[in-house]
């Protein structure tokens, strides 16, 4: 990579073979790396920074999976044929002042929200974030399109791991008494710094400048600001069903039993984790595949849709007859709902993912209106749902299923208008 990139790749980067083999390793170093950093973080801060902390994480990742449809858009745009630095550049330019803006306004009103004396380093501590994690989604999709799959591991790991390492340097001067706790304003920017160190990596070490120079990116800077438009749009609704389910299934539960509540949510989060988490980390691969491949479109969405249908069958059986028995073990506070409840938790993941895979198809094809729509559609169902009259459980078990099965039908049906206008049916 780096300069070797520059030298073999200057005329047009050359395609990478082995993507899975690539992306998936990336992808579960980088989620551990997630992981361990929210574990670390409650042992550096006191109690009351640790609140706003989190709040601030919450917030900030907000924000980037909004901007991830930045990047879905990017990847499924980007092609190797012409230099497009001029369109690149004043989409770019547009693109991290409008997530600096964003970043700023939540950081701000977060501050407000929560009372805090730091509000003016949390607002410009997510602008700084968000921007550079805008500037990373335009290199990271630059890279997808053009199969640079090396320079696209580089970009899924490199912003945690260079977070992890900041934590860790926190940790090591707790440890040795340097310093008694770390204040609120340093962890928040060990958390956004490294989304500028990393774009600063890839496109040194990554082939960033490379494809910068020489992969074409579809229509002028203007129409790709409007495609971005839909796709943030479902990147936001996708963002909300991933995570958001947890604090609807709160709002449902205020006169049920805590206990039970504190169950059905940690199912719901333990199961989403494994079967929707790597659909999301892999819509602009799928993107690329299918638009690379438009001819085998709905064998592979077939394929690839079984194949999660049977894993969440066999992870409905273990759930099941399982859950209850660790939960017990483990949890003997929590109270898990009865088997129907913990079956829909599971069917409903995994038609989530199979909707990232049919969503990927739709906008692999330019169908960003069907994509927005369908995402939209999922996320609107989930609130009508929660106000549909029904005891607990039976609500919960439309809760978890029928929005996701109304987005898949916008999208299925949206899919077979245009490969048929694509000429891919």
């Amino acid at each position: 990579m780096g300069r070797l990139d520059d030298a073999a790749g200057e005329a047009s980067p050359a395609p990478q073979g082995g993507a899975l083999k690539r992306i998936l390793p990336a992808l579960v170093v980088s989620s551990g790396l997630g992981y361990g950093v929210q574990i670390v973080a409650p042992l550096l801060v006191s109690s009351a920074d640790y609140v706003q902390f989190s709040a601030f994480w919450a917030s900030l990742f907000l924000g980037v999976m909004a901007l991830s449809g930045v990047q879905n858009e990017i990847a499924r745009s980007a092609s190797p044929r012409l230099r497009t630095t001029r369109v690149l550049g004043r989409y770019t330019l547009v693109v991290t002042a409008a997530a600096a803006v964003l970043g700023a306004a939540l950081g701000g009103g977060l501050g407000i929200a929560l009372g805090s004396s730091s509000g003016a380093q949390l607002a410009i501590a997510s602008a700084l974030g968000l921007s550079g994690y805008a500037a990373m989604a335009v290199l990271a999709g630059l890279l997808y399109g053009a199969h640079r799959w090396n320079g696209v591991a580089l970009a899924i790991i490199a912003d945690p791991l260079l977070r992890a390492l900041l934590f860790a340097a926190w940790g090591v001067a707790v440890v040795a008494a340097l310093v008694s706790a770390v204040s609120l304003t340093a962890i928040v920017f060990a958390t956004v710094v490294p989304f500028l160190l990393a774009t600063v990596c890839v496109w040194m070490w990554g082939g960033g400048r490379v494809v910068v120079r020489t992969v074409a990116v579809e229509g002028t800077w203007t129409q790709l600001l409007r495609r971005s438009f839909h796709t943030v749009v479902a990147a936001c609704a996708l963002g909300f069903m991933a995570s958001g389910q947890p604090l609807v299934i709160a709002t449902i539960a205020r006169d049920e039993n805590p206990a039970l509540v504190a169950g059905v949510i940690l199912i719901v989060v333990l199961i989403r984790a494994p079967l929707v988490s790597p659909m999301v980390a892999l819509q602009s691969y799928l993107t690329v595949t299918f638009r690379d491949h438009p001819g085998a479109i709905a064998r592979r969405i077939v394929l690839l849709s079984a194949s999660l249908a049977a894993v969440s069958v066999l992870a409905a059986v273990v759930v099941v007859l399982g859950a209850p028995i660790v939960i017990a073990a483990v949890l003997p506070a929590y109270i898990l709902p009865s088997a129907p409840v913990l079956v829909a938790s599971v069917v409903g993941a995994g038609a989530v993912g199979v909707q990232c895979i049919v969503g990927a198809a739709v906008l692999s094809v330019g169908g960003h209106r069907v994509y927005a729509a369908g995402w939209l559609a999922t996320a609107i169902a989930v609130i009508i749902a929660a106000f549909v009259p029904l005891p607990f459980e039976p609500h919960l078990v439309l809760l978890l299923v029928a929005p996701v099965v109304v987005g898949l039908a916008v999208h299925v049906s949206g899919l077979r208008r245009l490969l048929t206008g694509f000429g891919g049916a």
